[in-house]
């Protein structure tokens, strides 16, 4: 039984907001559940705090965002500078004694510092120094997942023009976070969340969809909350393990 959990958000990006919503439903499974959570940041260029200002949240759903600030508050929330030299160590006594961790680490919008592959081998290192093994991991949709998107379809042939030309750099990024949980990652089970356009607009439904070979037809807008519902559940109560999935919203 899952009795203890880490949740690692990005302060800064719609990827973090997601870590946002992971902690705020798992403090509500207290106290059944510990809950250790952590905000990283690249600090040379983001700076520090917990991500809640500058916009973010970008939740924009009626009573969304007074919602999620609503949980952060009275909640111990570690701030650490991801680029830091005492990164690991800091986040290995945020992840010591854990079941699970769940990371959704920087971003993938235009013209943001990219250390999502950075930070995720400083979440894995210190997972590894405190022998954590089960590790939930955000990514994205369009990296990797070529399989399963229906590629002639106008979103998806969007989305990878758009990596390949404004968010060239959040490509690199993405890839070598992938890259790294597939090859470097064999000592943890690690499964890594792909999920589609990520909508501030969406209220949560707790619905979603994964997508497969067989059956790829998602809504490529999907809430924010419903993403980490499904991330905290497979931290919870594991189905799906070492292996990579692309989510996106139940089509009616």
């Amino acid at each position: 039984m899952i009795g203890k959990i880490a949740v690692l958000y990005g302060t800064r990006g719609g990827m973090g907001d997601v870590g946002k919503f992971v902690a705020s439903q798992a403090w509500a499974k207290s106290p059944e559940l510990a809950v250790n959570v952590a905000a990283l940041s690249w600090a040379p260029k983001e700076g520090g705090g917990l991500g809640f200002d500058k916009g973010y949240p970008d939740v924009t759903y009626e009573g969304g965002r007074a919602e999620l600030e609503a949980a952060f508050e009275g909640k111990h929330v570690e701030a650490i500078d991801a680029a830091a030299e005492d990164a690991v160590d800091r986040l290995r006594t945020v992840v010591e004694g854990c079941d699970a961790v769940v990371a959704c680490l920087g971003n993938r919008e235009p013209f943001m510092p990219r250390w999502v592959a950075r930070g995720t081998e400083t979440a894995v290192d210190a997972c590894r120094a405190a022998k954590v093994p089960r590790l939930v991991v955000l990514n994205s949709f369009g990296i990797a997942d070529e399989s399963v998107l229906r590629q002639n379809e106008t979103i998806p042939r969007i989305w990878r023009v758009l990596l390949a030309t404004l968010l060239r750099r959040a490509r690199t990024d993405l890839r070598q976070q992938a890259t790294f949980l597939a090859d470097s990652c064999d000592d943890l089970d690690v499964l890594v969340v792909k999920p589609a356009g990520l909508s501030p607009e969406k209220a949560p439904t707790r619905t979603w969809k994964v997508a497969t070979p067989d059956d790829n037809a998602i809504d490529y807008a999907v809430a924010k909350s419903d993403v980490a519902t499904f991330m905290l559940d497979e931290a919870l109560h594991p189905t799906m393990h070492a292996t990579a999935v692309t989510i996106g919203g139940a089509i009616a």
